[in-house]
């Protein structure tokens, strides 16, 4: 992997059989994304700790970027919605830092 080509990194986390019910026609993306299909880093199906490793040890030094992408139908209630997801992402990568 030529490390010096990635600019940055951006992160994010699903559920497979949700991605997988999208490719296969089962569900729209629209409502697979509704229905939680990204998850806070960390809590999906997604090795990010993996890709992270492999980056680093490849000499990767450029940004990452958190992703949280979440549909709301309404404000969502204290400690809940795309904020507490961010939240529960940092922790994840606080916690991964701190191994690497």
């Amino acid at each position: 992997m030529a490390a010096d080509r990635v600019a940055h990194v951006h992160l994010k986390d699903l559920t497979a059989e949700s991605a997988e019910r999208v490719r296969r026609g089962e569900i729209a993306f629209r409502r697979a994304v509704i229905d939680g299909m990204f998850t806070p880093l960390g809590s999906g199906d997604v090795d990010i700790a993996g890709v992270i490793r492999t980056l680093e040890a490849a000499g990767y030094r450029g940004w990452y970027v958190l992703e949280q992408d979440r549909a709301l139908a309404a404000e969502p209630g204290p400690g809940t919605g795309p904020l507490a997801d961010a939240v529960t992402s940092v922790q994840y990568l606080e916690r991964l830092a701190a191994e690497l």
